[in-house]
């Protein structure tokens, strides 16, 4: 059972790392912290002999040889079918959104059931400093996620 009230909690303190003018938030992806941890994860995933590679986004790929990496993750569609139900009952505007690019889903949806929730950036600027994203759109991502979530149990 989801602790909502902790999730909230949660999310205020969250708020605060990485807060920006204008009650929007931005990535802490161009930290030194953050870079330092990409740096562990490298050393960790070549320890664990995978193929690194990162995307110009920065994003970090462990691959082990002989897996084809070149297959597109494929999303639940009841997952989809239940979270497309949950934004028309709210009214909230959405649309399916292939992505091309590599997330955990690429490694989960292989085991689990999977699908994703993309919020809008401003001027479409993602993975940048530029990044911003009000926090409406979060609240209503969250929504739609503890929505789906709690029609599961």
């Amino acid at each position: 059972m989801i602790n909502l009230k902790r999730v909230e909690e949660n999310l205020k303190d969250f708020e605060k790392f990485s807060a920006t003018p204008g009650n929007g938030c931005s990535r802490l992806a161009f930290s030194k912290e953050i870079k330092d941890a990409g740096y562990k994860l490298v050393e960790l995933m070549e320890d664990a002999n995978l193929e690194v590679t990162k995307d110009l986004c920065g994003n970090i790929f462990g691959i082990r040889k002989g897996k084809d990496s070149s297959k597109a993750a494929m999303m639940d569609e009841k997952l989809m079918d239940m979270m497309e139900n949950i934004a028309e009952k709210k009214n909230y505007s959405y649309y399916i959104l292939p992505s091309g690019a590599g997330h955990d889903t690429m490694i989960i949806s292989k085991y689990h059931p999977t699908a994703m929730i993309f919020v809008p950036s401003i001027n479409g600027r993602s993975h940048s400093p530029e990044e911003f994203t009000p926090y409406n759109c979060f609240e209503k991502a969250i929504d739609v996620l503890y929505e789906l979530v709690i029609s599961l149990e």
